[in-house]
């Protein structure tokens, strides 16, 4: 490991050093960040703490001078460490994906075959302690070309050291698993009960949850492909949150964009859909 790479001395483990010391959580940063006029996502914070993406444009890098102020850091403790800007290219997706794309790549299957994302429906519950509960997937996918036989899933958790859970699988089977524990990441292959050709679906179910966390304000997914229906339910076991809100982000670096209040239902519920066959991240905010 070179100096440059060293964990505390990289803009992501100084970062991650400075906000594990204060104890915040994601959700609490970002509102003292809007606090001081800055919109940042939470998907961007937690991008930026594990190295998988860096602040590269100006306003970007204004957000991360107030992060300095927020965390009671002398300043330049953070930008003086933010690298280069990252090369531009097709191939750079899968390199900011890291390391959760070095797991996703172990699992790599030479000959499988071609399919597509008809809709993706997410059901992330939250416990009456505000906790997280878990996420429950259902997807539906269509053959393209060639023998579809599998499906490789990947779970993000915002807390370095815990490690995702696969608990539960329907209509497929839990083929490799792979995980990352200081990072917080699962990847797992779920192979399909009924293989696809050209012109055919299927359906698979997963859930992924039975890990302990803080309390927690907010929930997305990173859509890298598109897909026809996306469905995000945030589901609540307790007394429901004062406002919920949601948004979309081209990318972790990108400005937010359609910030809308969502109401809640009167099962403690709020939806939100997608049906435009967009990329990117979608995600969902609330609180209490």
């Amino acid at each position: 490991m070179s100096a440059h790479d060293h964990p505390v001395r990289s803009f992501a483990g100084a970062l991650d050093t400075a906000i594990a010391a204060h104890g915040l959580t994601l959700d609490r940063l970002r509102r003292h960040l809007a606090d001081h006029g800055v919109a940042v996502s939470n998907a961007t914070l937690s991008y930026w703490r594990r190295g998988l993406r860096q602040p590269e444009n100006e306003r970007s890098r204004r957000a991360v001078a107030v992060l300095e102020q927020v965390l009671d850091l002398p300043p330049a403790t953070l930008t003086s460490r933010i690298g280069p800007p990252r090369p531009r290219g097709r191939w750079v997706d899968r390199a900011e994906q890291m390391p959760i794309g070095d797991l996703i790549a172990q699992l790599a299957t030479p000959g499988e075959g071609r399919r597509s994302l008809v809709s993706v429906h997410d059901v992330y519950t939250v416990t009456e302690h505000g906790t997280e509960r878990g996420v429950r997937t259902r997807i539906v996918l269509r053959g393209l070309g060639g023998r579809v036989t599998r499906y490789v899933v990947g779970y993000q958790s915002d807390h370095p050291g815990i490690v995702p859970v696969l608990a539960d699988v329907d209509y497929a089977s839990v083929g490799r698993v792979l995980t990352d524990p200081g990072a917080g990441y699962l990847v797992a292959e779920l192979v399909l009960d009924r293989p696809i050709r050209g012109g055919e679906y299927a359906v698979l179910e997963y859930e992924i949850g039975g890990h302990a966390t803080p309390p927690i304000a907010h929930y997305f997914r990173n859509l890298r492909r598109p897909v026809s229906e996306y469905t995000q339910l945030i589901r609540f076991e307790g007394r429901p949150p004062a406002f919920c809100t949601s948004y979309w982000q081209a990318n972790a670096s990108a400005p937010v964009h359609a910030v809308k209040s969502v109401r809640m239902g009167k099962s403690r519920d709020v939806c939100f859909v997608v049906r435009d066959g967009r990329v990117g991240i979608i995600g969902t905010d609330w609180r209490w």
